[in-house]
């Protein structure tokens, strides 16, 4: 299964979709062509999008046939760790980001306001 997944410079359709159990890091490094990022990723701990410029919308989305090989009455309480450092992300991937509750802090997060959401 699908834990961690690293990339440098990765050009891609303009849409890229993780689905996984068990992913707990994505790194998206100078994905340069990335306009939309959809997860299914309940264990997600890290999410790096260092130097991505144009990130519209990124989406946490059901999917119903892996939420079922999830253990009866799972949760997962760990923070979501987000970075945005020499990038920037759209409104509507922010909004999501926020409204997230696992996500604490948006690290580097120079074009929205000061990035800490702790307490929400």
């Amino acid at each position: 299964m699908l834990e961690k997944f690293d990339s440098y410079k990765l050009w891609s359709a303009s849409k890229l979709t993780f689905a996984s159990n068990a992913l707990r890091s994505i790194r998206l490094h100078r994905a340069e062509s990335l306009r939309e990022l959809e997860l299914w990723a309940p264990r997600l701990e890290k999410l790096d999008l260092q130097a991505v410029w144009d990130l519209d919308r990124i989406e946490f989305v059901e999917n119903p046939a892996l939420r079922a090989q999830l253990e009866e009455g799972f949760t997962f309480t760990a923070p979501l760790r987000v970075s945005v450092i020499n990038g920037k992300i759209g409104a509507n991937a922010r909004r999501n980001l926020l409204e997230h509750p696992s996500v604490r802090k948006i690290e580097g997060d120079k074009y929205g306001d000061d990035g800490d959401f702790e307490g929400l």
